[in-house]
């Protein structure tokens, strides 16, 4: 084989000669066969593009109206609360405006309780003005009504050391012995025997018929003076006028029905059993109170 011969053979077996000028067409339509796929490609993306563009607006229109829905349904919430909020608050202001008128007719209530109270028993002290309660004086066997204003109509006239004229007696209640309601036929008489309890038996006591508040009261005063003196309070002194007890370092007064410490209340000067538009009860009846401060300050020591 010659030279030129082979290295022309191998040219062409190397693809350097004719084969390899042949295959340039091939190699050309194997190069635009990647820009044709290419070219479909982009249409296709183009084209979903397009198509997911349009979904996606769709889905925004349907977010846009959800979200409009949901605005108009808070609108719709919110005044629902405001109008809840507005109904809810005039009740609790009708409510209040009746507690205060319930508070007021409550008040006026009470008050006329307390007049109608007191009226009572000054209406009691007016009727019984002329009677004393005697404690404490034994009873006989057998113990007839005459027996027993006998009895009395002696103790008396050796306590006043005068004539006594008494017009009924009677036992009553449940202690032992029961205590006497001794009605007079004079005020005067009534009231020189008060004045004369000093000079009772010591184990006698007489004190006036007061309505039951009164009496409540005046136990009260006597309770808290006795515990006064057991603490060895100096100076302790009763004013059942006022309904007062005091001593060097205390002051109470029964005040609403309560005994109240005053040295924490104040110079508080009102008084449970005293009316703005009403004298005092025991003011009112004349004659009825004379001997009543004079007295209350020694029976309160016998007891």
């Amino acid at each position: 084989m010659s030279p030129g011969k082979r290295n022309h053979d191998l040219v062409g077996e190397d693809g350097d000669g004719d084969d390899s000028s042949s295959s340039v067409p091939g190699n050309q339509t194997a190069a635009k066969r990647p820009k044709k796929s290419k070219t479909k490609t982009i249409n296709d993306l183009m084209e979903l593009m397009i198509t997911q563009n349009s979904e996606t607006k769709e889905a925004i229109a349907a977010i846009k109206e959800q979200v409009s829905k949901i605005e108009e349904n808070t609108v719709n919430i919110n005044k629902s609360i405001s109008d809840l909020r507005t109904e809810f608050e005039s009740k609790v202001t009708d409510h209040h405006h009746r507690i205060d008128n319930l508070e007021m007719n409550l008040d006026l209530v009470s008050d006329k309780l307390n007049y109608q109270g007191k009226a009572n028993d000054s209406l009691y002290i007016e009727v019984n003005k002329v009677n004393l309660i005697l404690s404490g004086l034994q009873e006989t066997t057998n113990e007839t009504t005459e027996q027993l204003i006998e009895a009395v109509k002696k103790l008396f006239e050796t306590s006043t050391g005068r004539k006594i004229s008494i017009d009924h007696a009677f036992r009553f209640g449940s202690a032992i012995p029961k205590k006497i309601k001794v009605r007079f036929l004079s005020l005067n008489d009534r009231n020189a025997t008060l004045s004369s309890g000093k000079n009772l038996p010591q184990d006698v006591f007489i004190n006036e018929d007061l309505p039951p508040s009164i009496r409540k009261a005046h136990g009260m005063l006597r309770s808290k003076s006795r515990e006064l003196r057991s603490l060895h309070e100096t100076d302790v002194k009763v004013d059942w006028k006022n309904f007062t007890v005091a001593s060097s370092t205390q002051r109470f007064k029964i005040i609403n029905g309560l005994l109240t410490n005053m040295n924490l209340q104040g110079s508080s000067s009102s008084s449970v059993f005293k009316h703005p538009s009403q004298p005092s009860s025991q003011t009112s009846i004349s004659g009825y109170s004379s001997t009543h401060q004079s007295t209350s300050s020694f029976l309160d020591r016998r007891k």
